[in-house]
């Protein structure tokens, strides 16, 4: 396998797992009131004991202004440039029994990040038939939960 794909696929991965990263600390924040300020807690990970980072260094600029990595340009090119890099060194790793769960995981996280429709919609109706969860429809804004007698 070619080097610059083990790279592209390391770049790409590196992006997706800090954005999934500092989206769950955003959204715990939120759900907590904690203001977190994401772009300092980067440039504080920059020269950590534990984390550190040149790639942080890069994101403590775009976190200020755009809190999902994932939307933000300069970074969004770089996935779309090196996917096709991560799908075949994955492919290659699988044929080979070679386990790359970061990779992987990168992977399907981009997959369902991009896609409208995934396979979380039948996960909810196998919620709904294993034990009466309940589900959403898409075509009802209005937020009422639907159960279905399967």
């Amino acid at each position: 396998m070619p080097l610059v794909k083990l790279k592209e696929a390391y770049q790409f991965s590196r992006i997706i797992n800090h954005h999934q990263g500092f989206s769950l600390i955003e959204r715990v924040s939120n759900q907590n009131d904690w203001a977190i300020d994401l772009s300092e807690i980067a440039r504080i990970w920059t020269e950590g004991c534990i984390i550190k980072s040149d790639f942080m260094k890069s994101l403590v600029q775009s976190l200020k202004r755009n809190k999902l990595i994932l939307l933000n340009d300069q970074w969004s090119s770089i996935v779309k440039r090196t996917h096709a890099s991560i799908q075949s060194v994955v492919i290659k790793c699988i044929q080979s029994q070679t386990h790359i769960p970061c990779l992987t995981e990168a992977a399907n996280f981009f997959h369902g990040f991009k896609t409208a429709n995934c396979s979380a919609n039948l996960i909810q109706a196998q919620r709904d038939y294993f034990g009466a969860h309940t589900y959403q429809r898409k075509d009802d804004k209005s937020g009422k939960h639907y159960h279905t007698k399967w």
